[in-house]
């Protein structure tokens, strides 16, 4: 009993130090090219957008985009689909007051995550040349459950003068990521595969 939960607590301690190591590395990647993105482009870059990239939403951003590229969801057809069983998702929430509740949010925040039809055939066709083009509203909506509208707005527009994010003015602006900043949360998850790979390869080597 004792071994096992010696065992066990090791294991779940090298996967924090893991998670914590990788999560380390990302915001190195994220803020050293925020700086020389800045230094090339003679942006200015606060000491409070270093702050966001670091702890401020950025690192939410920086899985969704990683998401939208594994589930190919820059695909008309996938997005679609997507937002729908977004949609879905929250007007369960609408009417189970036990599951609002428990993710603590309010019916109004819900109501203003849904989108209309008019909003979802707009995201659709703002696709374009393989790209997820949304607007900073819709990504609020998609990011309703673990962030606000307004951390979301700093959150991009800090990515956007690290150069990891590129907003483009068409009468409104859309938000696209250029496959840089998922790179780098690619990175930070394989630095997480292969920590705990390594570290249960040397048990096993202790074992035998």
């Amino acid at each position: 009993m004792g071994v096992d939960a010696t065992v066990e607590g090791n294991a779940a301690l090298q996967c924090l130090i893991a998670l914590r190591e990788a999560r380390s590395q990302l915001i190195d990647d994220v803020v050293t090219h925020a700086r020389n993105h800045a230094a090339a482009s003679q942006t200015d870059l606060t000491q409070e957008d270093i702050d966001i990239l670091c702890t401020g939403g950025a690192f939410e951003v920086a899985e969704f985009y990683y998401l939208v590229d594994r589930y190919n969801l820059n695909d008309k057809r996938n997005i679609r689909a997507f937002i729908l069983h977004h949609n879905a998702d929250v007007e369960e929430c609408l009417t189970n007051k036990d599951k609002r509740m428990s993710l603590g949010l309010s019916v109004q925040r819900l109501k203003e995550s849904l989108f209309s039809e008019t909003q979802i055939e707009r995201v659709v066709q703002s696709v374009a040349e393989g790209k997820l083009r949304l607007s900073q509203t819709d990504l609020a909506c998609l990011l309703y459950q673990i962030m606000s509208a307004e951390k979301t707005r700093r959150a991009v527009l800090a990515l956007a003068k690290a150069g990891l994010l590129i907003r483009i003015n068409i009468g409104m602006v859309l938000i696209v990521s250029d496959g840089t900043l998922e790179k780098y949360f690619e990175r930070h998850l394989r630095f997480i595969v292969t920590h705990l790979q390594g570290s249960l390869l040397s048990k096993e080597g202790e074992h035998q």
